[in-house]
């Protein structure tokens, strides 16, 4: 919550000391989410190509559109828009998250309720 208002700073020893923030978040989360995501698959022998096809995806639907997006932003707008929709679309994935969990847990009721 500390690098949300990081789009709006102009001062630029707070800006590098926010932005390192931010790569020391990511660098110590993402490894712990996918290491519990690849040890859910059960035999040893997929993990490999599950680690492979995560990393495939992480780069594709993660870091790629990012800078496309950003690029796109800071050229036609302003690149402070840039860096604000590139950090506060994660607000709207995560709002997109939630409302899966709510469908998926109304799914799983609706299921286990017995129809007469």
């Amino acid at each position: 919550m500390l690098v949300l208002p990081m789009p709006f700073v102009d001062d630029i020893p707070l800006l590098l000391t926010l932005f390192a923030l931010l790569l020391f978040i990511l660098s110590s989360i993402v490894p712990i989410l996918t290491s519990v995501i690849l040890f859910s698959v059960e035999e040893e022998s997929h993990r490999i190509l599950a680690s492979s096809i995560s990393l495939l995806f992480i780069l594709l639907l993660g870091q790629v559109p990012s800078t496309t997006i950003y690029g796109l932003f800071a050229l036609t707008v302003n690149p402070h828009v840039g860096l604000t929709v590139t950090l506060y679309s994660t607000l709207f994935c995560a709002c997109f998250l939630l409302i899966a969990l709510v469908i998926s847990i109304k799914a799983e009721n609706h299921v286990k309720e017995p129809t007469i």
